[in-house]
Formats: structure tokens, sequence, C-alpha cells
């Protein structure tokens, strides 16, 4: 029997794929040299399924979340934690100075600390326990605190509430979703930054897009239905244009998947066809591919 939905629990849900943990764990430790077989239960097989109604890919059981013990393994890296990520400057585009901002999952503070520069008036929540709080130091205000006792504990709502890169982790996210409404006035800003499920990130094989570290695969199609269940407006969406750094990735992508598929196109990514499509990538071409990440905008409703 599949699973419900975490969106929409009356909705059909498809069965996608079923993942090894076995292989999972051999692919981890020859990749990252993590050993992630604590983070499975005995026995459990990774289950992906789609719900139809609202377009979100997600994983089986939820028990699958992450560890804080992974989560400290991946920070070992100097690139899992980006100080300076595509969605913050994308995100100041649409707040005004002044403005008091809340973001959910804020790490070490990278974006707390250009809100604060921008001339806003930042606060940040995060669970790490390695994080250390900061009271007003340098404009902004950093808490270990989970989102909903916080808005228990400080009522008076912000003018904006933002959470980058953090959905995708959460295999329950629709208490976390109501939250973030929560959290901001009638009229106010939420601002939502995940992967792009219908990047090329769809054709790739991942260890990073899958259980133990995220749990769900979100796309325009899962954002605009947010607003069938929550009081919200769907705004805008933008897309990250793909990243330099992400050029060899996308060509290894997208060649392998033209080539199971039998497509002519695989020959632009190998060979003189390769260096060619680098060539112009790196030339300005990436900046009109989607590449890995998204951002959504909402207004809370009245």
């Amino acid at each position: 029997m599949n699973p419900l939905s975490p969106l929409a629990p009356d909705a059909k849900v498809e069965h996608v794929r079923t993942y090894e943990t076995e292989q999972l764990c051999r692919e981890w430790l020859q990749t990252y040299q993590i050993d992630v077989a604590s983070e499975f239960e005995p026995g459990v097989k990774v289950e992906k399924y789609r719900c139809t109604r609202s377009g979100l890919g997600f994983f089986s059981p939820p028990s699958l979340e992450g560890s804080a013990k992974l989560y400290d393994d991946l920070a070992k890296f100097d690139w899992y934690y980006i100080a300076d990520k595509w969605e913050y400057s994308v995100a100041l585009e649409y707040i005004k100075p002044g403005q008091r901002i809340l973001e959910v999952g804020c790490g070490s503070g990278a974006f707390l600390k250009k809100a604060a520069a921008f001339g806003c008036k930042p606060v940040g929540l995060e669970i790490n326990p390695k994080v250390a709080e900061v009271d007003g130091k340098d404009g902004y205000v950093l808490r270990r605190q989970l989102l909903g006792d916080y808005i228990t504990q400080n009522p008076e709502p912000f003018d904006v509430a933002c959470s980058f890169q953090v959905l995708e982790h959460i295999a329950e996210p629709l208490e976390f979703l109501r939250d973030c409404v929560k959290a901001v006035r009638p009229g106010g800003l939420i601002l939502l930054g995940t992967p792009n499920a219908n990047s090329f990130l769809q054709h790739a094989h991942n260890l990073l897009d899958l259980p133990p570290h995220h749990m769900g695969h979100w796309s325009s199609q899962t954002y605009s239905f947010l607003q069938t269940i929550l009081p919200v407006q769907l705004k805008f969406e933008r897309y990250e244009p793909l990243a330099p750094y992400h050029v060899e990735y996308y060509m290894d992508t997208m060649h392998a998947y033209y080539s199971k598929t039998k497509n002519v196109r695989a020959s632009l990514h190998t060979g003189m066809g390769r260096k060619l499509t680098r060539l112009a990538l790196n030339a300005g071409l990436r900046r009109y591919i989607k590449g890995q990440s998204m951002l959504a905008g909402f207004t809370r409703n009245n």
C-alpha cells in the first residue's frame, strides 16, 4: 500500500522507484567517505513516490531524514555550506530596507549578514547545536530554536519569512509551511528556495538528492499547488541559471541521459562536441539553461 502524500493526503500517489540501502551506503563511502549505514533501519528500502496532484516527489518512510551526524560529516567539505548562494541576491530584490525578516534554517548566518547590511532587521533560526546564538551582533539575531516554538513565544509578525535549501530535507513539510505563513503579517512575503526538480537534476543520479539527505523533490507544479492548501498567493518563480561550477556536472548528466535514451544530442557531450559545448556554455550559453535551484515568492492572504 502506497503512503499518503505529505501535501495532499487524499491524492493519488504513484510509485516511482526503489533504492537498495546497501547500494546507497556503498556509494556514500566511495563518493564522500561517509558511513551512512546507521541512517537506515535494518531491512528498510528507500521508496520514491510522486503525488499526482501536487507533483511533489517524496521518499518513504519519513524516518529516512538525515541525522545531525550526517550534516556534521558533510560540513567538513568546504563546498557544502556556500556563503553566497544565488537565491540570497535574488531574495534581496524583493525585500525593502527596514523590513523585519525571519530566516528559517539560517546556518551560521550568511544571509542574515547580507540582509542586515542591506538595512533590514533579520532574525535567524537554526537547530544545529554547533551554531552559536547571536544577540544583535552586526545587526542581526540568531536563535537555536524550532520555528513553531519561536512564533509561539514571539507572536509579532514579520514582513518576510524565508527558507533556503531547507524544504527538501523535510519528510513532512506541511506543518513547517503553515508556520512560515503564520510568521508573516497579512500581505507579507514568503520566500522558499529549493533545488528545481524539473532542471537537469531530474536526469541525474545524485546521492545528495536522495535520502538520507533529501526527502522531497520540489517543482513549479508543487509550488503552485501550495495555493490550494495554504492562505497564500504565488507571486513569482525565479530559476537559477546553470552555475559555472555545474557545467561539467550538467554535461555528464545530459550525456548519460541522452546515451540511455539513444538521443543524437548525446554527441554534444562527448569528444569534440563536448569541447564545443563546454566553450559555448562557459561563454554565456549556460545563462539560458535552468540550473540547480529555484526560488518561489508568495504573499500571505489577508
